[in-house]
């Protein structure tokens, strides 16, 4: 996640989603995805509210906000079964304000950047 929709302090996520190669979703635990900032600091609060399959909310108990400056960027690793192939992943933006949501991603699969936008 690099940048937002122009908030000063915030970034966030509602849910997000992975799909295998059979358009079926990868369900994902906790110990699945790891959350970074600037790839050192790891996070693990509200970790758990962007796997909670909850995405059509405006609850800030069901969405991920974290402090965020234009120094900052934050890395999402999801751990796969390696027997699994991705086909897509879908992102719920932050649902309150959507200054807050993520406006720039990069998705890298096995170290090969596979998205910008």
């Amino acid at each position: 996640m690099l940048t937002n929709w122009g908030s000063n302090s915030f970034i966030g996520l509602t849910e997000l989603k992975v799909f295998d190669e059979n358009y079926q979703e990868i369900f994902l635990e906790h110990e699945d995805i790891e959350l970074s900032k600037n790839n050192q600091t790891k996070i693990s609060s509200g970790l758990k509210k962007i796997i909670g399959n909850v995405y059509a909310t405006i609850d800030d108990n069901n969405m991920f906000k974290n402090l965020y400056n234009i120094k900052n960027y934050f890395t999402i690793k999801i751990y796969i079964p390696s027997d699994k192939k991705i086909s897509f992943i879908v992102f719920w933006n932050y649902n309150k304000d959507i200054t807050i949501g993520v406006k720039n991603i990069k998705i890298f699969y096995k170290n090969l950047k596979v998205f910008e936008g």
